[in-house]
């Protein structure tokens, strides 16, 4: 990791072991970012849940289904994310090349982006 200091904390959740490894070492040396894992619904929410005000997350990024069978987590971790105080950015992975950006009650961006182009969003909302 660099001697840079810390100015980016992010949650990544996926329960692909390869994708999740891979963000969170990209993370960490292009934007000299923490990053904690999550590798399912409970982990992230909990992982929220203790999300500490003195040391926000800077953004969660997280895939839209988990687990086998799929589950659909993507609205469960926006609202939780979205009550954190402060409230945090959201980047949604989605398979298809389906994008879209919405704000929720104001506070909350939430990204739905495709996962090739992950890297990409985190940089443009780290520059805003």
């Amino acid at each position: 990791m660099s001697t840079r200091s810390l100015h980016l904390k992010v949650l990544v959740v996926d329960d692909d072991t390869h994708i999740r490894d891979s963000l969170g070492m990209a993370l960490e040396e292009d934007h000299n970012a923490e990053v904690i894992m999550a590798a399912t619904r409970k982990a992230a929410l909990e992982a929220l849940r203790l999300h500490d005000a003195e040391s926000p997350y800077g953004m969660v990024i997280a895939d839209k289904y988990l687990g086998i069978p799929e589950e659909d987590v993507g609205d469960a971790i926006r609202d939780a994310a979205c009550a954190c105080i402060p409230p945090i950015p959201v980047v949604i992975l989605m398979s298809s090349s389906f994008t879209q950006q919405e704000t929720i009650t104001g506070t909350t961006t939430v990204y739905k982006v495709p996962k090739i182009q992950t890297l990409q969003v985190v940089s443009e909302v780290t520059a805003a």
